[in-house]
């Protein structure tokens, strides 16, 4: 993602060149785009985001509360006015799956059907997710917020990363870079930050 410490309304973006660059790093498997917006959603505050789900390279883990496979899922947002929301989200505004929403993009509201809701700890303010390529036509800034890298199986992840930087470099953007580990020790510290006052009761 971009460098610094963006305020939770804020999603900077980071440069197409690069991300076009990140495609020819080697053992780079297949890269996957993220733009996010803060819109307002029945006065509430919310999370829009589009994401790269048409290359079959690119791994798909999500959890669905009706218990679908990802793939089934997703199957759904190529190429339609669907969306998938956080559970969060569905919580806040009685939505449910089938559902019908309307989403200020642009100049225009525009209704999506709610194909599914996904398991999300992240973010209380809920999260509306849509297939990169329909926000596109809506919203047709192609600069994405964050990238997911996949490396091919055996890859070096130190090398990797020292390819991923040399691409920054050459494209001058200032970027910050976390393997998986990293994000899983951070989310257990964000729990452990959390629960401290529980933890101080016990």
């Amino acid at each position: 993602r971009p460098a610094g410490n963006p305020a939770t309304d804020q999603h900077p973006t980071i440069s197409t060149n690069f991300s076009d660059r990140l495609a020819e790093v080697p053992v780079v498997r297949a890269i996957q785009r993220l733009r996010a917006y803060e819109i307002s959603y029945q006065g509430k505050p919310a999370t829009l985001a589009g994401v790269d789900l048409d290359d079959p390279r690119i791994e798909h883990s999500s959890n669905f509360l009706s218990g679908r496979s990802p793939e089934s899922v997703l199957r759904e947002l190529r190429g339609s006015n669907s969306v998938a929301v956080s559970e969060p989200f569905s919580y806040k505004h009685g939505i449910r799956q089938g559902d019908k929403i309307q989403l200020p993009l642009g100049e225009s509201r525009v209704t999506f059907r709610i194909a599914d809701i996904y398991y999300d700890y992240g973010s209380e303010r809920g999260l509306i997710l849509m297939n990169r390529n329909v926000l596109l036509k809506y919203l047709p800034d192609p600069a994405p917020s964050n990238i997911a890298v996949f490396i091919a199986s055996g890859a070096n992840a130190v090398q990797v990363r020292t390819g991923i930087e040399r691409a920054a470099a050459a494209a001058n953007v200032g970027i910050l870079i976390f393997a998986n580990n990293d994000l899983r020790k951070q989310a257990v510290q964000i729990f452990d930050r959390t629960f401290a006052i529980t933890y101080a009761l016990e």
